[in-house]
């Protein structure tokens, strides 16, 4: 009975294991292994911080320009300077002037970036050019960028060009005016300045000219220039005018004339070349070049001046302002090199040796009285 009754338990055990109510058989699955969990993160009590802003650029200096109002540059110049300013974002401290001698009075109490004076001023004033600037195209004082000059130059018609073949010289263009007068009958040259001549020549010959008759025989050199133009005057080639020489050349009644530069910058002077005025034999060119410009005074803020300076001579904007002004530009333009006269200005400005102040005899303040005493004394002659 016990056999029987072990037998039948195993058969109930099969039976369970093989039905499973009408399913297959499920081994239940191992249990996943299980990773410790991460700590949670403390929760922040500030919101997520923006990225750091970029830091600003440095504010610039200011840029310090004084302008006198008696200077040709005066108004175009201002206009540039606060264009400038407006582009390069720098605040403008612009200070004008009536007169040259107001602003130099005011130099005692305080000095700008950047003056608008004549080359004369600023070759009485300390100062040093900043580096990376375009070459300058005019012999300058130190310290200065001429933006424009005026100077005596020699004036013609084209047609006339080969009269005065040869005449590099005072001497010679004398020589010329005695031939022309004695041939012709007619004037070969004559000036709208003679006081300004003689201050030209004298200067090249190392000598003073004080604009009165008594200290300036006293010099060899003004006796030699005095007998050159009264030959010239005797034999009929020079002759005084009542009217400006530009007029009489343009008609043909006179071969040549010395005028200044500013007289031709004007339209309207079709057919025309121009000449540097002859120096006297054997001396450099050194002329009555009036130059206007700005000088970088000491203390400047060398980096703020050499960027203006830069804009201002970048693109023709000082050409164009030195023309507008009636001077020649000292800075390239974008002007055509068909013009003339004006390429003939250009390269009589250039040639020119910039005339200092101390070689001066102070014929500026007593030109006017020589003027009429040696026109007096040319139509006695002629």
């Amino acid at each position: 009975m016990k056999q029987v009754g072990k037998a039948l338990a195993l058969l109930l055990c099969l039976a369970l294991l093989l039905c499973g109510c009408g399913t297959e058989a499920m081994l239940p699955e191992p249990a996943p292994e299980t990773l410790p969990a991460e700590a949670p993160a403390p929760e922040s009590t500030m919101e997520a911080s923006a990225p750091p802003a970029p830091s600003a650029e440095p504010e610039r200096p200011a840029l310090r320009l004084w302008i006198s109002e008696d200077e040709p540059l005066c108004d175009s110049l201002s206009a540039l300077a606060e264009e400038y300013a407006a582009e390069a974002k720098v605040t403008l401290e612009l200070r004008r002037f009536e007169t040259g001698a107001e602003l130099n009075a005011a130099l005692t109490n305080a000095q700008p970036d950047l003056l608008l004076c004549d080359g004369r001023m600023a070759a009485e004033l300390p100062g040093a050019l900043p580096e990376g600037l375009p070459e300058l195209l005019l012999d300058a004082p130190e310290g200065y960028v001429p933006l424009g000059a005026e100077l005596p130059v020699l004036v013609l018609r084209e047609e006339d060009r080969a009269l005065l073949e040869g005449c590099d010289t005072l001497e010679a263009l004398c020589d010329a005016a005695c031939r022309y007068g004695r041939q012709m009958g007619k004037a070969f040259f004559s000036a709208d300045s003679f006081a300004r001549l003689f201050a030209c020549a004298l200067a090249q010959k190392g000598s003073p000219f004080f604009a009165m008759r008594e200290q300036d025989l006293e010099s060899g050199d003004y006796r030699t220039v005095y007998n050159l133009l009264a030959e010239a005057a005797f034999e009929g080639g020079l002759v005084s005018l009542e009217e400006p020489v530009l007029p009489a050349v343009l008609r043909g009644n006179l071969v040549c004339g010395i005028c200044s530069s500013r007289d031709l910058l004007a339209d309207g002077k079709e057919g025309l070349a121009v000449l540097p005025l002859p120096p006297m034999d054997g001396c450099e060119a050194l002329q009555d070049l009036q130059l206007h410009g700005l000088a970088v005074l000491p203390g400047a803020d060398a980096a703020g001046a050499a960027d203006f300076l830069s804009w201002l001579l970048d693109g023709g904007r000082a050409a164009d302002m030195a023309l507008i002004s009636g001077l020649i530009p000292a800075a390239d333009g974008a002007w055509s090199e068909a013009d003339g006269v004006l390429t003939g200005l250009s390269q009589a400005a250039r040639s020119a040796r910039f005339w200092l102040p101390e070689e001066d005899g102070g014929y500026r303040e007593r030109g006017a009285d020589f003027e009429e005493s040696f026109r007096a004394a040319l139509a006695l002659l002629g």
